[in-house]
């Protein structure tokens, strides 16, 4: 689990970047640090997903939402 906190903060840390410093690179990286982050996650909550389900599928939720979020970004970037 020590593995998930880190890689949690650092795809917080990506995702503040990128809303206070909206640029192409910080939404390039963002998109890279949730894809792997979502690789990840299965493995990191496979204990987890017998105890507490609906835990797991809101997490599941929410990075679907993160993905769909940042690639609406990267389609009204282009448009502009």
């Amino acid at each position: 689990m020590r593995e998930w906190g880190e890689q949690t903060d650092r795809l917080s840390v990506v995702l503040k970047r990128l809303a206070e410093q909206p640029s192409p690179e910080n939404l390039t990286t963002a998109q890279t640090t949730l894809t792997n982050f979502r690789s990840r996650f299965d493995r990191w909550m496979s204990l987890q997903k017998n105890k507490q389900p609906y835990q797991v599928q809101t997490w599941e939720n929410r990075l679907a939402m993160l993905d769909n979020l940042l690639i609406y970004g990267d389609r009204t970037s282009v448009v502009r």
